[in-house]
């Protein structure tokens, strides 16, 4: 597709979501006034309008989440799609999809929620392994009765990633802390008990006291532990940590990663006018996914694993 005609139709598609998002937010800011003061000032005429415009408000709320869908869709199958096709060999992309959350409760990497979303969900090969992946965004839903209270505990990207060489049971590596508001590691730290998900685990110290700082090893075998965390291998991960939050989880057959970015990593965050702007998107594209294929490569180097 050439880019001009690119640029239009993402445009097109950008600007319905936001105006319909403006549409629904001053509706419905109108409505609740009109419903709670105009009731007053205008009697039964005002709360009746003011109902009119609330329900107008919701009816675009769930257009501009389909309009926002079908952009997701537009970009990745023009954008996002080809782009990974650079680094992978891609069997599948799905933009509005993320992967299957039965998968949660096999993994101590993830922090305790009660709601999840997530998107971009990424299926093929790299490096001759099998790697699937996703955005993900998981909160923990409260309330007392009298109000209700989000708080987003990890926003980031979730990977599972095909091992050559399969190991004896499960270990999880995470790190005691995340961020300069200790966040959702300091909660992983207790949160997942190996009783929840029937195994024993033991927790790992290695010789490496700036590991032991840094990280939390637990195995259901020490021993297949100290074979994954080589001295080399450990060294990576710690300079992984300087730049990026990640957890990982080894399995028999793969290893997870949750990498705690704070953002969706293949959306559209400005508006797209011209051809400049588009490689600049494409790029960036290339930036995020050298981001993540990075982790793996580190993986692919540890010769217990591969």
């Amino acid at each position: 597709m050439d880019n001009r005609d690119l640029i239009t139709e993402l445009q097109r598609l950008r600007n319905r979501s936001v105006y319909m998002m403006a549409g629904a937010v001053i509706s419905l800011v109108l409505g609740f006034f009109l419903f709670i003061i105009g009731g007053i000032a205008l009697g039964g005429g005002g709360v009746l309008l003011g109902i009119v415009l609330f329900g107008t408000g919701m009816v675009l709320l769930i257009l501009q989440s389909k309009r926002k869908k079908e952009l997701k869709s537009y970009m990745g199958e023009t954008v996002v799609k080809p782009v990974l096709q650079e680094f992978m060999e891609l069997e599948s992309y799905e933009a509005n999809e993320f992967m299957d959350p039965e998968l949660f409760k096999d993994i101590g990497i993830l922090p305790a929620h009660n709601r999840r979303y997530g998107s971009d969900l990424i299926r093929g090969r790299y490096g001759g392994h099998l790697l699937e992946m996703c955005d993900l965004e998981l909160q923990q839903v409260t309330s007392n009765g009298k109000s209700t209270t989000v708080v987003t505990v990890f926003k980031g990207q979730l990977l599972s990633y095909e091992l050559s060489k399969q190991i004896h049971g499960y270990v999880e590596i995470t790190k005691h802390t995340i961020g300069k508001a200790g966040g959702f590691l300091k909660r992983l730290k207790n949160w997942g008990t190996s009783v929840s998900r029937g195994r024993d685990f033991e927790h790992v110290e290695t010789e490496n006291q700036m590991f032991n700082e840094t990280f939390d090893v637990r195995a259901e075998d020490p021993q297949t532990a100290f074979l994954v965390l080589t001295p080399q291998f450990m060294e990576r991960l710690l300079q992984i940590n300087e730049v990026y939050t990640t957890n990982f989880c080894f399995t028999p057959e793969c290893v997870y990663l949750a990498i705690k970015s704070n953002e969706d990593r293949f959306e559209l965050k400005k508006d797209i006018q011209t051809e400049e702007d588009i490689m600049r998107l494409k790029e960036n594209l290339r930036e995020d996914i050298k981001a993540t294929t990075s982790l793996l490569d580190v993986l692919r180097k540890n010769e217990y694993l591969f």
